[in-house]
Order: C-alpha cells, then sequence, then structure tokens
C-alpha cells in the first residue's frame, strides 16, 4: 500500500493542467469525439435555459463537434428538447414556482413525476444503449416495474429510507422504448438518463421564475446522490435574471447564497469543471438600477475564487442598456426580457464560443495519444456558421429551422450600438466590435 504522504506529494507534484477541472473536461471532450466516451454537460438556470432555441443552440453545436451522445439527463415530459414522451392520467408533474415550492424531495432541478395507482405507465421513445433511472425510495414508498422495448427490466420496491435509488437496467442491446410501470403506492420519478453511445449529451434544466437559491431548497443528500452518479464533466449554472429583479436585492446577501450553492455543487461533483453564466441585459419591471451589473459582478468574482470560468452574457450583449438595440433588432421579445429565437442563437453562440476557447487552452498531455490527436482539428473552435437544425431533436422541433446568419455588436465612438447580420453596413463608421467581431 502507498503511504498517504507519499499520495499527498505525489498530487503537489502533478503539473497544475492536471488540476485543472478544464483539462479533465477537455480530455473527455476529445475521448468522445474519438469515439471512445460520452462528454455530458448539465446545464441548471431560469427561463432562458428551458427556452427551446437556447437549448436547440447549445446540443446543436456540443453534438457537431463532439458526436451525438443521446438525449442527456432530465425529466423528458417537462424538458425543452423532449423525445417523444407521454403518460397516463394518474401521473401528477410537480414544478417549483417562486410561490410554492415542492416537498424538497426531487430531482437535480427540484421538479419530479408521481403516481400512486397500479397501473399507470410514462413513457419515453428515442434510441438508448445506457439507461439510468433515478427513483425516490422513501417510508411506505410503493413499487415499480421498468420496461424496454415490452420486455420487464426489474421491479422495485421503494419502501425504506429516504433515498435516491438509481436503476440501471443491463439493455444487452439499444433499446428503444422506456416505460416506467407504477405497480401500486407512491411512485416518484426524480429524473432519467438516456444515453446512446460516444458523444456529448446536453441536458437543460430550466425552470421559469427559478433563481440560483432554489438548489438549495431541496435535500442535500437526494441532490448529491443523483448529482454524483450523473457524474457531469461540465456543469453550467445560468442564474441572475430574477435574483436582479428582486424590488430588495441585496448583494451581500446574493453573494452569500451564491457561495453556498457553489459549495454544495463542488461538494457533490469535486472533478467537474464549472461555467457561470451571467444574465443578459434586460428592462427590468421591478428591480434596483445596476441590479444585474452587481449580480454579474458578484458571480464573476466567485467564479474566479471557485476555478470556474465566467462569462457574462450582458457584456456579449454589449452592457449595459443594450437590451434596447437587441430589441430594436428584432433579438428580443416583447418584454425586454426574453429572446427571440434568433436572439437566443446568438447569445448562445458567445457563451459557447467562450466554452471552446477555455476547453482548448486546457487541453491535457493525454491528448497526445494519437487516437485523440486525430479528433484535435477544429475540436474546439465554434463553427462561423451554426448548424441546421433540422428536427433531429425527436418530438420537439418539428419545423425545419436554418441556421441564423452570425450576428455582431457594433459600439460606436458615440456610444450607440449597432446589431447586424452584415458587417459592411458598419463601414466608414469610427468605434469597435463588441465581443466576437467577424473576421
Amino acid at each position: 500500500m502507498v503511504p498517504r504522504t507519499l499520495l499527498l506529494a505525489l498530487a503537489l507534484l502533478l503539473p497544475l493542467e492536471a488540476q485543472d477541472p478544464f483539462a479533465s473536461a477537455s480530455l473527455r471532450a476529445l475521448r468522445a469525439r474519438a469515439g471512445l466516451g460520452t462528454f455530458r454537460v448539465l446545464q441548471l438556470g431560469d427561463s432562458h435555459t428551458a427556452a427551446r432555441s437556447h437549448a436547440a443552440t447549445w446540443k446543436a453545436h456540443l453534438q457537431a463537434q463532439f458526436g451525438d451522445g443521446g438525449w442527456g439527463y432530465g425529466l423528458p415530459w417537462t424538458s425543452a428538447l423532449a423525445p417523444r414522451c407521454g403518460k397516463s392520467p394518474g401521473w401528477k408533474l410537480s414544478v417549483p414556482t417562486l410561490r410554492n415550492g415542492t416537498d424538497g424531495l426531487g430531482g437535480l432541478g427540484g421538479a419530479y413525476l408521481e403516481a400512486s395507482r397500479a397501473g399507470e405507465k410514462a413513457w419515453v421513445e428515442t434510441p438508448f444503449k445506457r439507461l439510468r433511472i433515478h427513483l425516490l425510495r422513501r417510508p411506505g414508498g410503493g413499487s415499480v416495474r421498468i420496461l424496454v422495448d415490452g420486455r420487464e427490466r426489474g421491479s422495485h420496491l421503494l419502501d425504506g429510507p429516504v433515498e435516491a435509488l438509481c436503476v440501471e437496467p443491463d439493455l444487452g442491446a439499444e433499446g428503444r422504448r422506456l416505460e416506467i410501470e407504477c405497480l401500486g403506492g407512491p411512485v416518484r420519478i426524480l429524473g432519467v438518463a438516456l444515453e446512446n453511445g460516444p458523444g456529448a449529451t446536453y441536458s437543460a434544466l430550466g425552470i421559469n421564475g427559478a433563481q440560483g437559491s432554489w438548489l438549495l431548497r431541496g435535500d442535500p443528500l437526494l441532490f448529491e446522490a443523483v448529482l454524483r452518479k450523473e457524474a457531469p464533466d461540465l456543469l453550467v449554472l445560468a442564474f441572475g435574471t430574477n435574483e436582479a429583479s428582486l424590488g430588495d436585492f441585496e448583494p451581500e446577501f446574493f453573494r452569500r447564497g451564491l457561495k453556498q450553492v457553489l459549495d454544495r455543487l463542488r461538494g457533490a461533483a469535486p472533478g467537474c469543471a464549472l461555467l457561470l453564466l451571467g444574465p443578459p441585459d434586460a428592462v427590468l419591471g421591478r428591480g434596483r438600477p445596476g441590479a444585474l451589473a452587481a449580480v454579474s459582478r458578484i458571480q464573476g468574482e466567485a467564479a474566479r475564487a471557485a476555478g470556474a470560468l465566467f462569462v457574462s452574457q450582458q457584456e456579449a450583449m454589449g452592457g449595459e442598456a443594450s437590451s434596447l438595440a437587441w430589441h430594436r433588432e428584432g433579438l428580443m421579445a416583447r418584454d425586454r426580457v426574453h429572446f427571440t429565437p434568433e436572439g437566443y442563437a446568438r447569445l448562445a453562440r458567445a457563451s459557447l464560443g467562450a466554452l471552446f476557447g477555455r476547453l482548448g487552452r486546457a487541453r491535457p498531455a493525454e491528448a497526445e495519444d494519437p487516437r485523440l490527436a486525430r479528433a484535435l482539428p477544429g475540436a474546439f473552435e465554434l463553427p462561423a456558421e451554426a448548424p441546421r437544425l433540422l428536427g433531429r431533436f425527436e418530438g420537439s422541433v418539428s419545423e425545419v429551422a436554418p441556421a441564423p446568419r452570425p450576428i455582431y455588436t457594433f459600439r460606436t465612438e458615440e456610444g450607440r450600438l449597432i446589431i447586424t447580420d452584415d458587417p459592411a453596413k458598419v463601414e466608414g463608421l469610427r468605434g469597435a466590435w463588441v465581443g466576437r467581431g467577424p473576421r
């Protein structure tokens, strides 16, 4: 046995790169692209995360770069990019809100699906080779049966101490249809993970009105058990708009709450790379002046302290009051808080560009492996054009949506913002491009 003192000394001698969570995430991404593993990205956030066009842009880019690893994790019956799914009438969905939280015994986003009457079924249809079903075990819990393509893959009694039970049936081959049947008594589904071979998975858990502190509402042992089992390589935290809209927003209270959230995430997923997305610019009906900028500043400071990557979506848009120009260009909805599909695609591309740049800088030494070296060209570059969203996210994108043209923001010397997809329109004007400019 190697003495603990020697192990500690060896750990201290490791190059800094080896201790960088982004080096590990970079290696996982390269392995996925080489067909050797799965690169898991999990995003927790508010209504921006829940927007279909936001999630579709992230998933399309990640899977175009690193391969299609399948649907990912979540509650398919609530997902913005759900596969074909359905449930019998006896299943009840519970999602936390600002005024009404759940009982704290939910999945990673706090939501859950529950039935008590025997014979109730919930189903999902999409190709998968690996399957994880997170169920709640508790005193008085019922029984559940798992079927894949009509064949029983196990039954489970959910009566016992409160804990998260992860069911991983041995499929033997690719599955297509998952059915979860209640056999009687309370059966609660916390989440489902469906993966289909090597590649990237992107799981977006967004709830309208959510705040980051909501991640502290639930049972910490349940949260940590599910997150540890899902083992994301990259965890994206995207909150802030709802916090900034509070009339009594207090920066120090927000700072303390954010630290608690990051500590919980680090405790459950210590080796995971973290990305914090600051809130985009918006016209908030309530909220104190400058609250959005304060939220972003505190998030940036917390990210640096936690070794995370921070992307200010407000700065990516052009800074404070840039939402007015985005609205004028048809990139924001009427409320000037949310975005049009093209606006969300633009915002997502800005964040992805920063992420891919960070992964590229953290390229691990293991990338010299010949199998991985062949996967390197362009692995961490954002394409000039987004992949076409051709409805391949089964059951959620019904139309064929052509990829948006790149959109750029130009700030004139007078401070005016010009948002355009045609860089020639600003020729002759004095100023500079904001964020990623045309090449």
